[in-house]
């Protein structure tokens, strides 16, 4: 429980309960971050509410150490393959993902369980998520420095023509393991922890990352899940 006083005496407390849950990957996770920094920023600017989140967001674009000339290849040769990568953190020099996307995923798994009947339907599960469903850290750490390989794969594109050119992302491959925390507040709205845990086996079918929803790409299943005591 969380809460601060108001008026005399008066303590209003939010009734929440936090778990930590660890999950591994049971296929290869593709990178969603592009490395061109421009486009990335043009994309995160018209998307953040936060103009200080965009621009940490920003920061922690990956990109390539190299000579001028070098990199300047490079570049050119991403900007044409659509290379993408993860999120670089500046301390540890970890790559992560940014936990928006397990509360993505939640949305995107409530949904299914509803429509599957595994679950009673929700009234506007997608604002209940965002308002109670809080995920930490916001920087949720891959544990290793550098990708474990890279993918490149065609892509057809039907616009302006129709063609096909080649699209290239940093895979970590499955194994590899993260953790977070989730803290729900106690509601009404139909949202409990056995909904939350049933929304995460949904990760078995389809997880995170690019490609996510062809099924070979970003699976994962919990392999440990912990209550938190509050301090």
């Amino acid at each position: 429980m969380a809460g601060k006083k108001a008026g005399k005496g008066v303590e209003i407390r939010l009734l929440r309960e936090t778990r930590e849950y660890t999950i591994e990957l049971t296929s290869p996770m593709l990178g969603t971050v592009t490395k061109d920094p421009e486009a990335y920023a043009k994309y995160i600017a018209s998307k953040a509410p936060d103009q200080e989140d965009a621009e940490e967001e920003i920061g922690t674009v990956p990109e390539e150490e190299g000579t001028v000339e070098e990199e300047e290849k490079k570049k050119e040769k991403e900007k044409q393959i659509g290379y993408t990568g993860f999120h670089k953190d500046d301390k540890t020099g970890q790559l992560f993902i940014y936990n928006y996307m397990i509360k993505g995923f939640f949305k995107a798994a409530l949904e299914v369980l509803q429509q599957n009947g595994a679950i009673k339907k929700i009234p506007a599960f997608r604002k209940w998520t965002d308002l109670l469903i809080f995920v930490e850290p916001r920087r949720i750490l891959l544990g290793l420095t550098e990708p474990d390989t890279t993918l490149e794969r065609p892509l057809r594109i039907n616009f302006p023509l129709p063609r096909v050119t080649i699209t290239k992302s940093d895979v970590i491959n499955k194994g590899r393991r993260m953790t977070f925390q989730v803290s729900l507040l106690k509601n009404s709205a139909g949202i409990t922890w056995e909904v939350l845990e049933g929304a995460l086996t949904f990760g078995e079918f389809v997880g995170l990352g690019q490609w996510r929803g062809s099924g070979a790409y970003g699976r994962f299943k919990v392999i440990k899940s912990i209550k938190k005591k509050l301090k």
